[in-house]
């Protein structure tokens, strides 16, 4: 499904997407029943983890995880962000 995605729409808020493939309908319709919940890094503009079926405690660990990771630290240096402002 990642590979069928074409970004239509960019801005500081929001991001649409179009899913362009056979069976998107599906997974439209999927979307509009069941609501999702899952934390994304804006910094990183990266996926952290899905919050659905994972304990509250579980998931302040992979947050955790991802705000002390190289890669997370590394882009809030070449940023110029303060931790505090992260």
């Amino acid at each position: 499904m990642v590979d069928c995605q074409k970004e239509i729409k960019h801005n500081e808020s929001q991001k649409s997407i179009l899913l362009d493939f056979p069976e998107s309908s599906r997974v439209i319709d999927f979307l509009e029943l069941i609501e999702l919940g899952f934390l994304y890094c804006r910094l990183c503009e990266s996926f952290i983890c899905e919050t659905i079926i994972k304990t509250p405690e579980s998931v302040r660990s992979v947050v955790n995880e991802h705000f002390t990771s190289k890669y997370h630290i590394k882009t809030r240096e070449d940023l110029n962000i303060k931790e505090v402002e992260d």
